[in-house]
């Protein structure tokens, strides 16, 4: 990898754009953040580009803001598909691409005017198959600048187990790979080899990302991952934990259960990480429970994400049939209480209180 620092490209006429950048936009229901995103594409100072805009089955308007755009705009193109989750858009893209360069764009984020030019213009320079920038973090109350005026061209890789192994055992460390892992082989003089990739693709930066990877990985025949692949590199951190329970009238299908798990209800099409408990006559159907989840008797959990540590009460229901729900680290939903389909939340909820 070459750090250009400070890099800044000669200024190209509009004429000299020959180069056709494919950008392809994820689309699922953004209605109020798609606009700045498409505006921001068009908007680049490299303007020979064809905007695909992968509508993944909206339903709150989405669909006809990318119709709108693909009016106005001739290099915005409109492929409307069923609901297949992030990676099926994203795969549609790569089909439906004619460019000579390929980028993608979530609907709900948006790019700076020179930044295509800036990473063409030092692919160029350098012969390079791949050039990546940094980026901020906005949230409602604070932002998180992690951008750089620099363009990253990556040659190469090397020793990214040994990497990935000292940054988890930095107490300090964020355990980030843009933060910290790319950052550390840049100190070291590393360089990596960069190819174009055109398998499986999941950024899990949302909930409902988070969701749909951990669904993908029950269906490896069609979303391409399969964990149980020989070929497959796979690092994690894994609890020394006793093996898994099932209980005598337990039923578990379509469902991964790692190390230390106790089931002694029914689980259906679920991912459950380490230590988690699902009690007799509890139910857990389409979620993902992080390590020490435990729902107790006659709770209801469907469609949703319960992070580390939640306790779900004795006959309480989260999530339903709609959008996915999510609970945070280490909250109790009590007993008999209801967290309704799409509510995040970020406090405990009262026995018998219901949040939408």
């Amino acid at each position: 990898m070459r750090k250009l620092e400070q890099y800044q490209p000669e200024k190209q006429k509009k004429g000299e754009q020959t180069g056709l950048i494919s950008v392809i936009v994820t689309v699922y229901n953004i209605r109020e953040y798609l606009p700045k995103a498409v505006d921001s594409i068009l908007s680049s100072t490299y303007q020979n580009l064809e905007v695909l805009l992968i509508d993944d089955g909206s339903t709150d308007g989405s669909e006809r803001i990318c119709d709108e755009y693909a009016k106005k705009d001739g290099r915005v193109r409109v492929v409307h598909q069923k609901n297949g989750g992030a990676y099926s858009a994203r795969n549609t893209g790569l089909l439906e691409a004619k460019g000579d360069y390929l980028t993608f764009v979530d609907g709900d984020d948006w790019i700076e005017p020179q930044m295509y030019e800036t990473l063409l213009a030092a692919m160029m320079e350098q012969d390079a198959d791949l050039a990546v920038c940094r980026y901020r973090k906005i949230y409602e109350n604070r932002r998180v600048d992690l951008s750089t005026p620099m363009a990253a061209v990556f040659e190469g890789q090397e020793l990214l187990a040994k990497y990935l192994e000292e940054d988890e055992a930095d107490p300090n460390s964020k355990n980030d790979f843009g933060m910290n892992i790319i950052p550390a082989l840049l100190r070291d003089g590393r360089k990596m080899y960069a190819y174009r990739f055109a398998g499986y693709w999941r950024d899990v930066g949302t909930i409902d990302s988070l969701w749909e990877a951990n669904m993908e990985v029950l269906d490896p025949e069609n979303s391409g991952i399969d964990i149980f692949d020989e070929k497959w590199k796979i690092y994690s951190r894994n609890p020394v934990l006793p093996p898994q329970k099932i209980g005598p009238r337990a039923v578990v299908q379509d469902s991964l259960v790692t190390e230390g798990c106790k089931i002694y209800g029914n689980v259906h099409h679920s991912v459950l990480s380490a230590g988690v408990v699902v009690e007799e006559g509890a139910t857990v159907e389409d979620a993902v429970l992080m390590d020490g989840v435990v729902v107790k008797a006659g709770a209801v959990v469907k469609r949703c994400i319960l992070a580390e540590d939640v306790v779900v009460g004795a006959g309480a229901r989260v999530g339903g049939d709609g959008p996915i729900a999510h609970v945070g680290t280490g909250l109790t939903v009590g007993a008999g209480a209801t967290v309704k389909e799409g509510a995040k939340v970020f406090e405990s909820v009262k026995e018998g209180m219901e949040v939408c």
